[in-house]
């Protein structure tokens, strides 16, 4: 049997944690304590498998609780993990072997841990601060006279719609990501979704939708800015820069 760990990796499945980092971590890293010592110049795993059972006791007691179940990486990971343990009880894979395996993914995902974000901590794009950014800038242009002021305002007006395109972009190409890996995950389940899937689908529709607003914004003022700034009579630019 070999190591299946990278594959998983490779999948991008969606981790979810129910506690939070801090408490997570601390649980796994007891878990990860308990994790047998092996010293492999003894060529007798047997005396290691109370210890072991041990370990995995600890493991299946805490592992429901630090991360939630109903996702499918979750408990693919978690079947891994008993596939291992159950082919060193039939003789098929050793202690050692069987053990080294459950403990790289154990401590897989004791590393992820710190990476870990709720759903208020995920990016979103505030389509209120570009109303308001949108609004002052036209009110700068409609007051200002000179028309070389005018000009530079525009100029930072369209640079500043410009960056904030893209960032929508990114943040919309990030919500677009996790969407479809919930929609494959969602297949993989038999079309089924758990609460904690509901949410984060609502959550990406969500910021999907205000991205697309934004970057229409952006894509509106920046067209009004590009048209002002070259009808400005060039010969007042001249007058200006000679």
């Amino acid at each position: 049997m070999y190591n299946k760990l990278q594959n998983f990796k490779e999948q991008g499945y969606i981790l979810v944690i129910r506690l939070n980092r801090e408490d997570a971590i601390e649980t796994l890293k007891s878990v990860l304590d308990y994790f047998p010592k092996f010293d492999s110049s003894t060529g007798d795993e047997s005396c290691y498998r109370k210890q072991f059972e041990c370990f995995f006791h600890k493991l299946e007691k805490a592992y429901p609780n630090i991360f939630l179940m109903e996702m499918y990486g979750i408990q693919t990971l978690w079947n891994y993990i008993q596939c291992y343990r159950n082919e060193s009880l039939n003789s098929n894979m050793g202690i050692l072997r069987s053990a080294q395996y459950i403990h790289e993914i154990i401590f897989y995902l004791y590393q992820c841990l710190p990476n870990f974000v709720g759903l208020d901590e995920m990016p979103t794009y505030s389509i209120e601060k570009k109303l308001i950014k949108t609004s002052a800038g036209a009110l700068v242009k409609a007051r200002t006279k000179n028309e070389i002021a005018r000009k530079i305002e525009s100029g930072f007006l369209l640079g500043s719609d410009i960056y904030d395109g893209w960032d929508a972009h990114t943040i919309k190409k990030y919500y677009e990501d996790y969407k479809a890996e919930l929609e494959r995950e969602f297949a993989l389940k038999n079309n089924t979704r758990c609460y904690f899937e509901e949410a984060l689908l609502k959550k990406c529709e969500e910021e999907i939708s205000k991205c697309n607003e934004g970057m229409a914004m952006s894509a509106s003022s920046g067209i009004e800015n590009i048209k002002e700034i070259f009808n400005i009579d060039s010969s007042q630019d001249r007058k200006t820069f000679n």
